[in-house]
């Protein structure tokens, strides 16, 4: 079996730690950074369940694998249930800002007036320069995580939620870019809606693929 090429997967798995940190950012790492809206910082959830996924490989190489074999299942349920209900909360904030957003927007005169006063301009500049840096630290994630052993390319649902992170991340600039700058806030909380429903679903994928591991226990 080829052996894992610690300084490579220490690496990836750091960078992976500060993207997670940027998202969760409201100035951790200064003014520049201070994350508008809600789509980058959804894409966190998504994110928070790879680096579950990092981190227990990492205590594989650390700890014992049996030690990390007991534990693996209950720690994963307990993650992936805090997931998908953070997910949930996430999903419908989001949903009750997306129709106040059109509400007000429709609301001609005096709604349409609140909603550029409260709403507008969204600052897609500085989220576009986020996003750029979050891409660029995913995409370095992937290569050394890929360069401290080849066999993680085996991994299946490894390599489909790398993907899903990268799509997440791509999904939410998209949406950022796409319309007219007064429509960018309403489609900020769409990208946070569906990104929220993404990590949903996964997370309940985790909760149920726990459960097994979860009754060799007892």
């Amino acid at each position: 079996m080829e052996k894992l090429r610690k300084p490579f997967f220490y690496t990836a798995t750091i960078i992976l730690f500060i993207s997670l940190l940027i998202e969760l950012s409201t100035g951790l790492f200064g003014q520049q950074l201070e994350i508008p809206g809600l789509g980058i910082p959804s894409i966190a959830l998504i994110d928070s369940l790879l680096v579950f996924v990092i981190t227990m490989m990492l205590l594989n190489v650390l700890v014992s694998p049996a030690l990390i074999g007991k534990i693996s299942g209950i720690s994963t349920l307990i993650f992936s249930l805090i997931i998908l209900i953070v997910s949930v909360v996430v999903l419908f904030t989001s949903l009750i800002k997306l129709v106040s957003m059109i509400s007000l927007l429709l609301a001609a005169p005096f709604g349409t007036i609140s909603y550029f006063a409260l709403f507008t301009p969204f600052e897609r500049a500085k989220a576009a320069f986020v996003l750029s840096i979050l891409i660029s630290l995913k995409l370095l994630f992937a290569i050394f995580l890929v360069l401290a052993q080849q066999r993680f390319l085996e991994n299946k649902g490894l390599i489909i939620l790398i993907f899903t992170v990268l799509l997440a991340t791509i999904l939410v600039g998209f949406l950022h870019a796409f319309p007219p700058g007064f429509l960018a806030s309403i489609l900020d909380a769409l990208a946070a809606i569906i990104v929220s429903i993404i990590a949903l679903l996964w997370s309940l994928n985790f909760f149920i693929r726990s459960i097994p591991a979860i009754t060799k226990l007892f």
